[in-house]
């Protein structure tokens, strides 16, 4: 009996080392060979050979919004690409359109290139491009310098932020520009992508940046689209990205709160990010200080908090204030005024602080504009002398500026190589 058992074991030993065998021959499922190392390399480049072929099917079809940052109109000359700002308000049947400074697609060796980064009021609204501050720039730049080729290039947009402009570095640092200037921050929460935005994906401004790059690939766009109308099927009442003139009240930021300190975080690393940039590739940043209408414009939106009085009573205390000549006591209260209110259409004085405290840190000339637009008001404290409205420079106010970049780039040396016709004559001894 026992040796019955010994010969059924022997049976079933060899009859399974022999299925093992046969099994590790054939390579059937279930056994202990690895697969070959080619497999893990295609299994690898699977969804890259799908992207790529996605990428490739989508740009032969013509797919897409043409995302060339910059355009050749005529032989030899590029402007900003008026789509441009497609990238920020997605799928707004209208957009604004950036302003049309042409500038040499080869830049020569005698020009001295200058690109100007801004929202609404770098643009010169409510006026036409040509009152902005850049074209007073220009033309003091030609006057002074006219033996070098003065290009200046206005880069603001209406309704932008921060989030532009960070996208816009790469493609102006590569165009090898002498000098940017910066003058920005008011749009921060209502702009296109700002801190109280509707638009996907939300707050997160690491987010909000890597999707900005990845939408350069058609691939990304197309599942953008998708959410996007995904997004519109639920929200009916609102246009996407551009600020609506009918506010509703989830657009209403009290003073410190979690959104108010948002928008002013992402402010500060986009522009660390811009002057980090412009940094590594050598290029000097003139920055500005935000100017606003402190003296004649009540706040637009009004309520008291549980510590913190309202914008309006602030607002007539410094009236009150001011009537005594108590300018400093009023000046403080104006700011503050401004600061408390919801309708957050001009950047608080945490936007300055941002500026100040950035341009120290990378080392950049900063233009105190608020404190010379102050100081030429004739009551001390920024009003409908300079503003055309609650932020808007008046064409004296806008020629004020360009005459403040053109003396801050001066005095920082950062100007055309070639001595100005004055120096000259003097040097030759006319004078």
């Amino acid at each position: 009996m026992s040796l019955l058992k010994m010969m059924f074991k022997q049976k079933r030993a060899f009859s399974f080392d022999s299925t093992t065998q046969e099994s590790d021959a054939a390579g059937l499922p279930g056994t202990s060979r690895k697969p070959p190392a080619y497999f893990y390399v295609i299994l690898i480049l699977i969804p890259f050979m799908f992207f790529f072929s996605t990428e490739l099917l989508l740009s032969l079809s013509g797919y897409g919004r043409p995302y060339e940052q910059f355009i050749e109109v005529i032989p030899g000359k590029l402007m900003l690409n008026p789509e441009i700002a497609k990238r920020y308000f997605y799928r707004n049947t209208t957009v604004p359109k950036p302003i049309e400074d042409l500038f040499s697609k080869k830049k020569p060796e005698n020009s001295f290139r200058v690109f100007i980064l801004g929202e609404n009021c770098a643009a010169g609204f409510p006026y036409l491009p040509t009152s902005s501050f850049s074209r007073y720039l220009e033309r003091r730049l030609k006057d002074e310098y006219n033996r070098s080729k003065i290009e200046v290039i206005n880069m603001s947009i209406m309704a932008i932020n921060s989030y532009a402009l960070r996208d816009f570095m790469p493609g102006i640092l590569r165009q090898k520009p002498d000098v940017i200037l910066i003058y920005a921050g008011h749009n921060e929460y209502y702009g296109a992508l700002g801190a109280a935005s509707t638009l996907p994906p939300g707050r997160s401004r690491h987010l909000t940046n890597l999707m900005l790059y990845l939408e350069r690939f058609r691939t990304v766009e197309l599942m953008s689209d998708f959410v996007t109308v995904i997004f519109r099927l639920f929200r009916h009442d609102r246009q996407f990205g551009i600020v609506s003139s009918e506010v509703t009240s989830d657009q209403e930021i009290p003073y410190n709160s979690r959104l108010f300190q948002e928008g002013v975080l992402q402010f500060e690393g986009n522009l660390r990010d811009i002057l980090s940039m412009a940094q590594s590739s050598g290029v000097p940043v003139v920055l500005g200080t935000l100017v606003c209408n402190l003296k004649d414009q009540p706040p637009f939106i009004s309520s008291s908090g549980k510590d913190l009085p309202s914008a309006e009573e602030t607002f007539i205390r410094a009236l009150g204030k001011l009537k005594l000549n108590k300018t400093d006591e009023a000046d403080s209260l104006f700011r503050f005024a401004r600061d408390l209110d919801m309708l957050r259409f001009r950047a608080p004085e945490e936007m300055n602080s941002v500026i100040k405290s950035l341009a120290r840190e990378f080392n950049f000339p900063l233009v105190k504009i608020d404190s010379v637009f102050d100081s030429i008001s004739p009551s001390g404290i920024t009003g409908n002398d300079l503003m055309t409205d609650h932020l808007h420079p008046n064409l004296y106010g806008y020629q004020m500026m360009g005459e403040l970049f053109f003396e801050k780039m001066r005095d920082s040396g950062i100007v055309p190589k070639t001595e100005p016709p004055i120096a000259l004559l003097k040097k030759n001894g006319w004078f």
